[in-house]
């Protein structure tokens, strides 16, 4: 997705797949012709499995203000 330019990192798009992500990242994309949107909450300290990954990050709605900082 990077590299296709399909992703976006706070409002930028990026079109690199090693663009460094932080905590409090919003990352956007879109999957299965609806667009996700990504909060990071944490970086993960090994790989593992989803559902490990899934508690790293939050998801907000399009067009949700709330929670993400102005």
């Amino acid at each position: 997705m990077a590299e296709a330019g399909t992703l976006r990192l706070d409002g930028r798009r990026i079109d690199r797949s090693h663009a460094q992500v932080r905590p409090g990242a919003i990352i956007a994309f879109a999957r299965d012709g609806a667009v996700r949107i990504l909060r990071v909450e944490a970086l993960p300290t090994r790989r593992g499995p989803p559902a490990e990954a899934a508690r790293l990050f939050t998801e907000l709605k399009p067009g949700d203000t709330k929670g993400v900082d102005a």
